[in-house]
Parts: C-alpha cells; sequence; structure tokens
C-alpha cells in the first residue's frame, strides 16, 4: 500500500512537472511570436519610411549648413517668413549655380579642342555666374523698394531720404 501511494505521488509529481513544462514551452512560443510580430512591424514601418529617408536627412543637412546663412538674413529682414523664401531662393539658386558650372566645366573638358563646344561651355560657365549676379541685384531691389514703401525690410541703419508729404 505505501508502494502504491508512492507511485501515485510520484505520478502527481511528474503530472504537476509536465504541466509546468507544458507552460514554461507555452510562454516560450507565445515570446517568441510576440518578438517576431515586433521584428516583422519594424522591418514594414522601415519599409514604409525608407523612401522618405533620403529627404529628411537632406533637409536636416541642408537646414544644419543654411542656418548660419538664416541668422544673418534675419538680422536685417525682420519678418522670418519672408527671410525664410528669400533663403529658399538663394540656396536653389546656388545649387542651380554649381550644377550649371559643373556642366560647363564638363563640357570644357570634354570639348576635345572644338572651337563651338568650348565657345558652349564657357557661355554655360558665364550664364550662370550672371544668374547669382542677378539674383544679388534682385535683393538688393527689394531692399530699396521696402524703404521706399515704408516697411522696414532691412535693419542697417543706412535710410533713405524719402518725402514725405505734410498735413
Amino acid at each position: 500500500m505505501v508502494k502504491e501511494l508512492l507511485k501515485k505521488k510520484d505520478l502527481i509529481i511528474n503530472l504537476n512537472n509536465s504541466k509546468t513544462d507544458m507552460a514554461r514551452k507555452k510562454r516560450g512560443v507565445e515570446r517568441f511570436f510576440f518578438f517576431l510580430f515586433v521584428i516583422i512591424i519594424i522591418i514594414l514601418a522601415f519599409i514604409i519610411i525608407k523612401p522618405f529617408l533620403s529627404a529628411i536627412l537632406t533637409g536636416l543637412i541642408l537646414s544644419y549648413v543654411f542656418y548660419p546663412l538664416f541668422r544673418v538674413i534675419n538680422k536685417f529682414i525682420k519678418n522670418k517668413d519672408i527671410c525664410s523664401l528669400l533663403l529658399c531662393i538663394f540656396i536653389v539658386a546656388i545649387i542651380l549655380v554649381l550644377v550649371m558650372l559643373v556642366i560647363g566645366a564638363v563640357q570644357w573638358i570634354f570639348s576635345g579642342g572644338d572651337k563651338e563646344a568650348l565657345t558652349s561651355a564657357r557661355g554655360r560657365i558665364i550664364n550662370s555666374l550672371i544668374g547669382l549676379a542677378i539674383l544679388a541685384v534682385a535683393f538688393a531691389i527689394f531692399v530699396i523698394a521696402g524703404q521706399f514703401l515704408g516697411f522696414p525690410v532691412t535693419d542697417t541703419g543706412l535710410t533713405l531720404p524719402i518725402p514725405r508729404p505734410t498735413i
């Protein structure tokens, strides 16, 4: 009888051990599928965001590089929206000038002694520099027009004598 009780006790202990082993295995499987689900979600999120990463990084680099220029322009132009617009135009113009200069230089290199290709390359380089000069003149005209119209575009301390009607 004692042997039978010991066998039943061993059987109960074995059943309890097998239940806890199964519970552990079940928790392990649940954890595995949870981590698998999280990894799949992360991969899908990266696939969705991937096309935007280059634009975001380019924006961060451009904002870091041109922020000092923004501060300098912002000292002269009090309206931040106008300052941002001018800075965007300036950045686009600089990028276009650099691209046109590189294209002109490549044309110059590959002209191979051809007079027509050489004059085309020289003309492209000169035109890109003229475009940059036009941008500088446009900024100067903007400042002068702002002073004539009476809204404070710059804060240089220099003002043009503007006749004011007396009432």
